[in-house]
């Protein structure tokens, strides 16, 4: 088996191109180009045979369907669901295979500049002239954007020098020494008897270090990028001309006429960031026949308000408004026509009424009343409409607002990801909980259901059960928007649907989510989300949890998490019925105040006298003849038990003080409260 390889291969700070974002559409677009060079990788190492490809698994992924002629809709293109990592077992011998990982990054740099040439181009056709300065600037950035990592392995014959090479290079950790000893030992034993069976884990768990620590050995490159840095990722040097200041560069494109709307007032953008911007046009929409935009924050914000709306409102008092947004939007030349929530279009394909299509069609942030401010709108749009354009188009929104109130203006970002996944695929996890070696059959099987639970059942649940817009879906790795009001039910329905996925028992996922308004700083909550994932519901809670975190317009910031199951309790349906309580005004909001004046003399105190505080404060915040007995007998008996399962639980081990047990308790509280107010 000489003329065999093991590759492992990556495109490094994937999370960084992805998080530099200040609208939906760039987080979106910036995960669909990574999946889409990250495919043009794995198609030139597969040459033709997905079976080469260990993980992912290739043979379902929509670009690959299409690569074999088959049939796929523009709508399974536009999801994101290749990661930038992968494995595949190679038919060639080390320098060969070598070669064929050269191949790839080639593939991956040839494809970026195809797609930045067809940015390039589609901008000089709307006449947006780039001088020398301007195009120095693209052909430098472009040519540094991206850093990839590759290992390569020949596949050995011999057992036993594969374990001498793991032991010469690996130096065996401390807290991890017994665990290894005992998996050296069977490894050990094996080679004399079934040699041909340690080969395959023997080579992954190697591969999968070595590349590891090659990605921390980052190549050092000297990047020159002065003046004004791009307002979107804060590295690279804004786009401009020889004739024109940056600033001055900038705000011709928004003042112009024919690319305005993709761009705000103040936005100075790097070669890197524009192609992430305006891609989707230039390059995707034209080839894959995908709708070049993406919902805004507003939209999903809005989404469950507007679903309401669709469901019940008239059609002559929504046609108005329909009009009268649309006239003062092509008035002032903004772009009114916005992709809709899909659950918005099954929604009006059950009822059947199709004239509601151009209502699910108009940006959420019309349906704001601050929005048709012409101070606002000339500040991000350098237009100033005139107050009787203002007023008239307000007349329509307020019959909407008359009706249904009005929207809310929090929404939130949801990442998900699997607990331990390197260590599932490497087998590491897979010994430690059943003392069995990886194999070929056991990594089709998990990326199998892998790829099932991210190209079907996350989509179904996210976009089709409830009305979010799904940005990312590789594997166990999630990326999703979302109005309020489902945000704990979609977080429950993903955890245990993936628990049903045919992954192993053991095999459990961690979901961070930020909740905020639709104001804040998109680039932000995109940081902060993944801060939440990692660092509290994996670290902290030491995964098999969730977290959220909630950025008020105040500047409070208030985080609140669990694990998924405390002493039996399924967590998230504890919290789901709270946040119900509070949404029919069976608990009043005002036991919030009392649980945070109770910290000082309460957190001395034992557990049971907690929960005792606890139901005094219930009490005297609900009115029982107006709550039912299984509703009271929730929030007296069983909501505390969450308390009680909190101090038992150590499963937190280090990372949870005691004493910070209460706040814990009552954050839930303080999350289940504000979902219930805001959505």
């Amino acid at each position: 088996m000489n003329n065999k390889s093991l590759l492992c291969f990556t495109i490094a700070s994937a999370q960084d191109f992805i998080s530099a974002a200040r609208r939906t559409r760039d987080a979106w677009m910036g995960s669909l180009l990574l999946s889409y060079l990250s495919f043009s990788a794995l198609e030139k190492m597969a040459d033709g045979n997905p079976d080469a490809i260990i993980i992912p698994n290739l043979k379902n992924q929509p670009f690959w369907l299409k690569r074999m002629g088959k049939s796929v809709s523009p709508e399974q293109i536009e999801i994101a669901s290749i990661p930038t990592i992968f494995t595949a077992i190679l038919d060639l011998d080390k320098e060969n295979a070598k070669n064929k990982a050269e191949e790839a990054v080639k593939s991956i740099n040839n494809k970026w500049n195809e797609i930045a040439k067809e940015v390039k181009d589609w901008v000089k056709k709307k006449g947006i002239y780039l001088d020398s300065t301007s195009e120095k600037i693209w052909e430098r950035q472009i040519n540094d954007t991206f850093s990839i990592f590759w290992i390569v392995l020949p596949w050995e014959d011999s057992a036993n020098k594969l374990i001498d090479n793991f032991k010469t290079i690996f130096e065996v950790e401390e807290k991890t020494k017994g665990l290894e000893d005992t998996w050296f030992e069977a490894i050990k034993d094996k080679a004399n008897t079934k040699p041909s069976h340690i080969i395959y884990p023997l080579l992954f768990d190697l591969a999968g270090r070595l590349l590891v620590t090659r990605k921390n050995l980052r190549n050092f490159n000297q990047r020159k990028e002065p003046g004004h840095k791009c307002s979107l990722c804060g590295i690279r040097e804004a786009l401009h001309t020889n004739q024109k200041t940056t600033k001055g560069f900038w705000d011709s494109l928004v003042e112009g006429k024919s690319v305005s709307f993709h761009f705000k007032k103040g936005e100075i953008l790097c070669a890197v960031c524009t192609i992430k911007r305006l891609a989707s046009e230039a390059y995707f929409s034209k080839k894959f026949r995908i709708d070049p935009d993406f919902p805004s924050v507003s939209s999903i914000a809005t989404a469950s308000y507007k679903r309401e709306i669709i469901r019940k409102i008239k059609e002559q008092k929504i046609q108005r408004y329909i009009t009268k947004t649309e006239e003062f939007l092509k008035n002032i030349n903004l772009k009114y026509d916005a992709p809709p929530i899909p659950r918005h279009l099954k929604e009006i394909e059950k009822i059947g009424k199709y004239q509601l299509k151009a209502f699910s069609k108009i940006d959420g942030m019309w349906l704001y009343e601050e929005s048709f401010n012409s101070e606002k709108i000339k500040r991000e749009y350098g237009i100033e409409p005139s107050q009787k354009e203002l007023l008239e188009a307000l007349t329509g929104l307020k019959e909407i607002t008359d009706e249904f109130g009005t929207p809310p203006k929090y929404f939130a970002v949801l990442a998900m990801d699997g607990d331990r996944m390197g260590d599932w695929l490497t087998g590491q996890r897979l010994w430690e909980e059943e003392r069995k070696f990886v194999s070929k059959a056991y990594h089709k099987g998990l990326t199998s259901a892998l790829s099932t639970f991210s190209l079907r059942t996350v989509r179904d649940i996210i976009e089709k059960d409830y009305p979010g817009k799904l940005v990312y879906a590789g594997g166990d790795d999630i990326l999703a928007f979302l109005p309020l009001n489902c945000l704990l039910d979609v977080m429950g329905a993903i955890r245990l649907e993936f628990s049903k996925s045919g992954v192993p028992d053991k095999l459990t996922t961690s979901i961070g989510a930020v909740v905020a308004h639709h104001t804040h700083p998109l680039y932000h909550i995109m940081e902060e989300v993944q801060k939440t994932l990692k660092k509290d519901a994996k670290k902290r809670l030491n995964r098999n949890a969730f977290a959220i975190t909630l950025f008020r317009r105040s500047g409070e910031v208030l985080s609140a998490g669990c694990k998924w199951i405390l002493k039996d309790i399924d967590t998230m349906e504890y919290l789901k019925r709270l946040e119900i309580i509070f949404r029919e005004e069976k608990l009043s909001p005002r036991i919030l105040n009392d649980l945070r004046d109770a910290v000082p003399g309460i957190l001395p105190l034992p557990i049971d006298a907690q929960a005792k505080e606890f139901n005094r404060l219930c009490r005297r915040h609900m009115d029982e003849s107006q709550v039912s007995k299984e509703d009271k007998d929730f929030l007296l008996n069983e909501f505390p038990k969450i308390l009680d399962g909190l101090h038992i639980n150590m499963q937190f081990g280090k990372n949870v003080r005691k004493e910070e047990l209460w706040n814990m308790f009552t954050n839930l509280i303080f999350i289940a409260a504000f979902l219930a107010k805001e959505s």
